[in-house]
């Protein structure tokens, strides 16, 4: 009888190691062979005199513990991204922040995919790679979202100027730039990839005490951060003459990539590229009217009724018997959470101009 496990042997004929293992064994090898950071020596441990004179040399030794030196090894974090189309990424991050490439390493053919490569961002280093979906590596486009987040400072630079770049480049701007309590001009934006960066640059030279003192009395509540609703960027159109009419709807699903395929096939959406807030994923639909777009976190349709002066409607609300949360702002203008005189909610949006 053949011995089922003569399918897994080899022959003798090389083979090309798989490209993370050699990567991983390279590192290791440099970090072996690097030079020891040279420690600080030890300050001999004085002897308590009370315990000089005793003759219990059990407790001397008890009372005055040796002392240890923990080597400290210079240690450097490298963000690695990855994305659904690597080529696209690094002309992106290129056109978008200046990104310098150092090092590009292509799969071995047929597989056309890149395997690992590095761009330098000011002194920054970054790493990326294509998808592997068989060892794990995805990317924010097949997870529908990512937790992580990248924050670059600009020394001496118009960090304006560095956004509207970016934007131009194809960017999605979440948070336009703003002067920040913490002493820094800053904004958000997503890349084409799915990936959220925060580019600051310093406006202040602040000491962590006040930084501290600036969140506890100045800066705004996580309940204020939440409440703002952003309802995309799209074309400006024609605006809409009368109040009440439906002005923008989004429709909550569990996974907004999933969503995506499904109403794209079905109804024929297009999608612009996603915006990524906290834990929400949102993605505009660039070709309907009323516009609108799917967002993870309610599992419900939302309608958005436009009004001329979002503070008189509020009040109005009230006036009627409903209750209606004070008004937030965002790109899109300004919208309030609102319910009825029944308890159903409604939701009410004065546009921006050009929504």
């Amino acid at each position: 009888m053949a011995d089922p496990l003569d399918a897994l042997a080899h022959g003798d004929a090389p083979v090309t190691p798989d490209r993370a293992f050699t990567t991983d064994l390279r590192r290791r090898l440099e970090a072996a062979l690097a030079a020891p950071t040279p420690t600080a020596p030890t300050a001999p441990t004085p002897t308590t005199p009370a315990l000089a004179d005793a003759d219990d040399t059990a407790l001397q030794e008890a009372a005055v513990p040796a002392t240890t030196t923990i080597p400290v090894t210079q240690v450097t974090a490298t963000p690695y991204l990855c994305v659904h189309d690597a080529d696209a990424a690094l002309a992106f991050y290129a056109a978008a922040f200046g990104a310098e490439e150092t090092m590009r390493i292509p799969q071995p053919a047929p597989d056309t995919r890149l395997g690992h490569a590095e761009l330098v961002i000011g002194g920054t280093r970054i790493m990326l790679s294509d998808e592997f979906p068989e060892i794990g590596v995805l990317s924010p486009r097949t997870l529908g979202g990512s937790p992580f987040q990248l924050h670059l400072t600009f020394d001496d630079v118009d960090i304006d100027a560095v956004i509207a770049q970016a934007e131009a480049a194809g960017a999605t701007v979440v948070r336009p730039p703003a002067d920040q309590f913490y002493g820094q001009r800053s904004g958000q934006l997503v890349d084409p990839f799915g990936h959220r960066w925060t580019l600051a640059t310093p406006i202040e030279d602040l000491s962590d005490d006040e930084i501290v003192r600036r969140a506890a009395s100045d800066a705004p509540s996580m309940d204020e951060e939440v409440r703002q609703v952003d309802l995309g960027t799209r074309t400006p159109v024609a605006p809409v003459e009368g109040a009440g009419d439906l002005g923008y709807f989004t429709l909550g699903v569990p996974d907004v990539a999933r969503g995506k395929a499904f109403y794209g096939a079905l109804l024929g959406w297009r999608f612009e590229p996603d915006s990524i807030q906290a834990d929400v994923v949102y993605s505009h639909v660039g070709n309907v009217r009323p516009p609108g777009g799917l967002v993870s976190r309610d599992d419900r349709l939302v309608g958005y009724f436009r009004v001329t002066d979002i503070q008189v409607a509020v009040a109005r609300v009230r006036e009627l018997g409903g209750q209606a949360e004070e008004p937030s702002s965002s790109p899109s203008g300004w919208s309030a959470t609102c319910h009825d005189d029944q308890g159903q909610p409604v939701h009410l949006w004065q546009p921006a101009e050009g929504y």
